[in-house]
Parts: structure tokens; sequence; C-alpha cells
């Protein structure tokens, strides 16, 4: 499952990376500032076209964008979901 939070503060760290503010993506993606900052905040998510023009702007892959191949998933024991964590 795609985690928006995580993927609007790779858009955010790859914008900053790039120098640009926020009004300099969004133009170039033809969307307005709020748009984009609700991307970045995790509150809505890019359409595919605006992915697919996130990874040629910020030249990386969907896959990267998307977090689909980070390592830092917990894996969570569903017979103990409380494993690790005192429940007060």
């Amino acid at each position: 499952m795609v985690d928006f939070y995580k993927v609007g503060n790779k858009i955010s760290t790859y914008r900053k990376l790039s120098h640009m503010t926020q009004d300099d993506l969004a133009e170039k993606l033809n969307v307005t500032r709020q748009a984009l900052s609700k991307w970045e905040l995790g509150i809505s998510a890019p359409s595919i076209n605006s992915l697919l023009s996130l990874c040629a702007i910020f030249e990386t892959s969907f896959e990267n964008l998307l977090c689909l191949n980070d390592n830092d998933r917990k894996n969570i024991n569903l017979d103990n979901i409380f494993e690790n964590h005192t429940r007060s």
C-alpha cells in the first residue's frame, strides 16, 4: 500500500533539493500551489500524470517516488500486535 504521507515528504525533499519553491514546481506541473501543498502534506495524492511528470522533473523512478522500495517497513506480528510495545 502506498503511504502518501511518505510520498509527500519525498516530493517536498526533492523539490527543496532542486531549489524550487512550491510555486515553481506547481507551475511546471500545471497545478495550483495549494494542490502541491496538499500532496506534500499527504492530504491528497497527485494524479498518475502528475506523478510521471514529477519523476521526469526529479529524474527518479516511479517506484522510488512512491516509496515502493523503502526497506523501513515494519514487520508486524499479527498474532501479537503489541509486540515490543507497552500496553499503557
